[in-house]
């Protein structure tokens, strides 16, 4: 399929889809855009975001708000649903040794 944000998500997705994704940091606000772009496809979204951006984007005022915010809420809204706990995101690196002969 390749990269989401080059993709042309009508191809491949039917109307009523359902999205569920961990999206990273760097690519928050593009990956959005595009669920929103998409809308018409897309019936809800389950995304998973760095919880200072999950808080900006469910924010109801204040400095917190930001463009994303408002086109989250121009096209559909936001619910916080739960914070996942910081000791699930424990990277473990693995060294490994291949040996050939």
């Amino acid at each position: 399929m390749g990269d989401v944000l080059e993709v042309d998500l009508k191809k491949y997705i039917n109307q009523g889809t359902k999205v569920v994704a961990n999206i990273p940091y760097y690519i928050t606000s593009p990956i959005i855009n595009k669920i929103i772009e998409n809308k018409d496809l897309i019936d809800e979204a389950y995304i998973m975001v760095q919880k200072e951006v999950g808080e900006r984007i469910c924010a109801k005022s204040g400095k917190e708000r930001g463009i994303l915010t408002l086109a989250v809420e121009y096209y559909g809204e936001a619910e916080y649903l739960f914070t996942i706990p910081r000791e699930f995101f424990i990277l473990y690196l693995m060294l490994i040794l291949l040996l050939f002969q």
